[in-house]
């Protein structure tokens, strides 16, 4: 049967580039572009990526900064710092991810989202606690399913638990979360959708750093993780430990001891760089070119391995991880020298028992009670304790639904924004960095803004603003590449850009990524994939599947399994088509095009009663999927 019958693949990790409009404000451009690409300068042939020396880490007096110190665990840490590892174990960065304990969950439960239509259960068998998503037809009866005991809880249960199962290798987030606020289940962040993408959520080493303490992860991304130290321990804020532990077994007398960093004694943006790995979310990171997830060191600073960019309209919402920059904004933090995280947050203990009087304390440090511009009586009309905090950093409605968190800008919040959702449906404007970058050479800098645009067009923003956003990456991209800098993540996010604009530019790109140095999983994955979908438009499905077979060894994605699957379905291969496509159904279990794959394979090996069963369950999926169909009233429904 002809190739062009395939369904629709949904390209999540792939660009949207054939918008009409879109091509005709750009086509000018493009052509330009293309034309570098594909015939650049003489004097630029023979340079690559090899002609520029990675940029450089900026000198630090500490000896654990560079490779010579090796991570040992908090265990090490323990016998000489008995007190500070006790105090330590009863704040929250220390729970921060941890193995599930049944006797600790919260009940088990089930209800129906109202917006998929699909059914969740909580239930523990045989000593592990599963979580189970399924959908029910109208009659009650369950026509498909996916189940899978949890294997990691994130997070320490004070705002919410959320779960973390394992599959084929790979660590993949729950559908649902416990939310303390309203100590009930509901879905997960991010999830309230129609078509929510299930148990198919890959976590990799961009989210699981900033939840477990050490990860084996050099050049990984998603596959095979291995966690070291699970809790977020000492050597996350110190450093790694060999060198310390080594100089204090020796006996030897210490003047001065620079084998381990006390964040105390840095400057206040070195300090700030330790907290900021996980508590800054700007519109968009990369990460410095040759530099990985975990290599950041404390002591250095952070823009020496990721460059954080943010709009020039930021808006004051809440998110989650969003401390660092709403503290910047305070008027409090820009006219002190001092002022910074640890001023508040003491690393070390857990929260105090009296929070009103110890963090009002704070701010008497600076303040005193008569700078208020409110009465005192009048104060304690609206705060009986005086609280400086909830009128000056309010609890705040965060980008997380049922959770509230503590508005980190200091100042005047206007009452009536104080408990709104944060949410917004569009971002605009140019990016700017957080951090200086003069240190870069302007090449790297082009190169990181462009790979930023990049991530900005791929993020939840408003199609106007994604378009904007790929020009710009196009062109800052472009810039890079023609002055010679053509390393492997940007070749692969060139040949995203040109995917479908320019096929022939695109393969040439894709295939130079997946044939460069050190290239990181995901890039490599979207390479392989673009190559495997042109191969398969000119039925070169023996070029195809090579590459997808690949792809799936890097990820685990429904898209990567269903065009494997029908490569090997034109080609003739019918069991093995079987196998691709029914891992697909495995990963998405609720796509009716999948059954009707599924019932085409069952048919052509003469299984004609597999062939109906797959055939009724497409139906039922459409159907279920008609604008028409009302789901089922459910008492406990989540809202």
């Amino acid at each position: 049967m002809a190739s062009q019958e395939r369904p629709a693949l949904r390209r999540t990790h792939q660009p949207n580039v054939l918008l009409a409009a879109a091509l005709c404000l750009i086509a000018i451009a493009a052509a330009w572009v293309i034309a570098r690409l594909m015939w650049p300068d003489s004097d630029n042939r023979t340079q690559n990526v090899g002609d520029f020396p990675l940029p450089p880490v900026s000198e630090s007096p500490y000896l654990n900064v560079t490779d010579n110190a090796q991570y040992v665990g908090s265990a090490a840490c323990r016998d000489c710092h008995q007190a500070e590892t006790n105090t330590y174990q009863m704040t929250a960065h220390s729970a921060a991810l941890s193995d599930v304990d049944p006797s600790k969950e919260p009940p088990e439960d089930s209800f129906v989202h109202a917006a998929s239509g699909r059914e969740y259960t909580v239930y523990t068998s045989e000593g592990r606690v599963h979580h189970r998503e399924s959908l029910p037809a109208d009659d009650g009866e369950t026509i498909e399913s996916n189940d899978y005991p949890l294997r990691y809880l994130v997070g320490s249960g004070r705002h919410s638990r959320t779960y973390l199962v394992e599959a084929d290798g790979f660590l993949l987030e729950s559908p649902i979360t416990w939310y303390a606020s309203r100590q009930a289940w509901g879905v997960s962040p991010g999830y309230d959708e129609p078509d929510h993408p299930g148990f198919s959520r890959m976590v990799g080493t961009d989210c699981l750093i900033c939840h477990a303490g050490q990860l084996n992860a050099a050049h990984q991304r998603y596959r095979h993780l291995e966690l070291i130290e699970q809790s977020i321990g000492c050597e996350r804020c110190h450093g790694p430990g060999s060198l310390h532990v080594e100089r204090r077994k020796s006996k030897e007398a210490i003047v001065e001891d620079l084998t381990i960093v006390h964040p105390g004694d840095l400057s206040r943006s070195l300090q700030e760089s330790i907290c900021a790995q996980c508590h800054m979310q700007a519109a968009a990171m990369v990460r410095v070119r040759g530099r990985d997830y975990a290599d950041f060191r404390p002591g250095l600073p952070l823009s020496d391995f990721q460059l954080h960019y943010q709009t020039d309209d930021s808006h004051d919402s809440m998110t989650v991880v969003g401390h660092f920059e709403q503290m910047h904004r305070s008027q409090c933090y820009i006219q002190s020298a001092t002022l910074t995280c640890t001023t508040c947050h003491a690393m070390h203990e857990p929260p105090p028992e009296d929070k009103v009087a110890y963090y009002k304390q704070k701010c008497l440090s600076c303040h005193s009670s008569d700078n208020c511009g409110m009465e005192l009586v009048e104060r304690r009309e609206h705060q009986p304790q005086d609280n400086c905090v909830a009128c000056h950093m309010p609890t705040s409605d965060t980008d997380i639904p049922h959770i509230a968190f503590t508005h980190h800008r200091i100042g005047i919040h206007a009452l009536s924004s104080q408990h709104t959702s944060s949410q917004h449906t569009s971002v605009h404007g140019s990016l700017t960095p957080l951090h200086d970058v003069s240190h870069l050479a302007t090449i790297e800098q082009q190169r990181a803004l462009g790979l930023a645009y990049l991530k900005l067009s791929e993020g939840e923003v408003a199609s106007n603003t994604a378009n904007s956003a790929r020009q710009q990456a196009r062109e800052h991209l472009t810039s890079s590449y023609d002055d010679g800098l053509q390393d492997g993540e940007t070749l692969s996010a060139l040949a995203r850009l040109f995917y479908g604009m320019n096929n022939e530019v695109a393969e040439d790109l894709a295939s130079r990524a997946i044939a460069a140095d050190k290239l990181s999983q995901s890039a490599e994955a979207d390479s392989l994939f673009l190559l495997a979908d042109l191969a398969f438009d000119r039925r070169q499905y023996h070029i195809a599947i090579p590459h997808l077979q690949r792809a799936v060894e890097l990820r685990r994605m429904y898209e990567d399994w269903l065009l494997l699957g029908l490569s090997y379905l034109e080609s003739g291969q019918l069991d093995q088509a079987m196998l691709a496509f029914t891992q697909a159904r495995a990963i998405l279990p609720f796509r009716p095009e999948i059954y009707g794959l599924l019932a085409r394979c069952a048919r052509e090996t003469g299984d004609i009663e597999q062939a109906s069963r797959h055939a009724a369950k497409q139906l039922q999926l459409q159907s279920l999927a008609s604008p028409n169909h009302v789901t089922p009233n459910s008492s406990n429904s989540s809202p």
